[in-house]
């Protein structure tokens, strides 16, 4: 692997090696904000085929030339309610129990797990057709999936699950405990993923996305020591 080329990037060609040439658009399509931090790794995307795509209207006007009434906002949404903060191949997805609840890079957001083995594995509704697409890089891996997951059919993150609304734990105390040190957030980097047209750095930015990116990886961080430690 070239090691000058940014995680998303050798990310987005095993997606196109694999076939998911929408999914590649709208990553591309990505405001700077949230390319600034795809571009810094460290995460699992879940990504509906392009037959899948094709068939949603939501997408495809997503999809649409920039004179639609697309925004930065609902582009990066999409993105982040499919994908997590933490670089998972499938091996490791398994590890979380049926019912188990998984907050999204959008932390108010959360993905709820019914794990019947590999061949039933979903995520809300939507299950994992195509596991383990992206493993070439250090710290993005990618998934497919069967079907787009909805706004509206993500569960709100409980005030009490798995303590994600709760301060996480100062790293001065003695008796915290901190994520493993794989899960923190790498630098971002400022390359333009390939092909990039300039005029996406005109775009408006998101405000706090960075931070409430920061919160999703700490709640992300902590699920998955739990596992280990369980």
């Amino acid at each position: 692997m070239d090691i000058r080329r940014t995680n998303i990037e050798v990310a987005i060609e095993e997606m196109q090696r694999a076939n998911y040439f929408t999914f590649v658009m709208l990553l591309r399509m990505a405001p700077p904000d949230l390319m600034m931090i795809l571009e810094g790794g460290n995460l699992t995307f879940f990504m509906p085929n392009d037959k899948t795509l094709s068939q949603d209207s939501n997408i495809v006007n997503l999809a649409a030339p920039a004179n639609h009434t697309t925004t930065p906002s609902s582009l990066a949404h999409f993105l982040l309610r499919h994908s997590i903060p933490s670089p998972l191949l499938f091996e490791y997805l398994q590890h979380f129990p049926a019912g188990s609840t998984v907050p999204t890079s959008d932390p108010d957001l959360v993905l709820r797990i019914t794990n019947h083995g590999r061949r039933s594995f979903f995520l809300n509704n939507v299950r994992v057709s195509s596991p383990d697409i992206c493993t070439r890089g250090s710290s993005i891996r990618c998934h497919g999936i069967d079907g787009v997951i909805q706004p509206n059919s993500v569960p709100p993150l409980p005030a009490a699950d798995h303590d994600c609304r709760r301060p996480i734990p100062n790293a001065n105390n003695n008796n915290a405990t901190s994520p493993p040190p794989a899960l923190q957030p790498a630098p971002p980097s400022t390359a333009p993923p390939p092909g990039e047209a300039d005029s996406r750095n005109s775009a408006p930015s998101l405000p706090g996305l960075e931070q409430m990116f920061e919160f999703a990886t700490k709640c992300v961080a902590l699920l998955v020591l739990n596992l280990i430690v369980v």
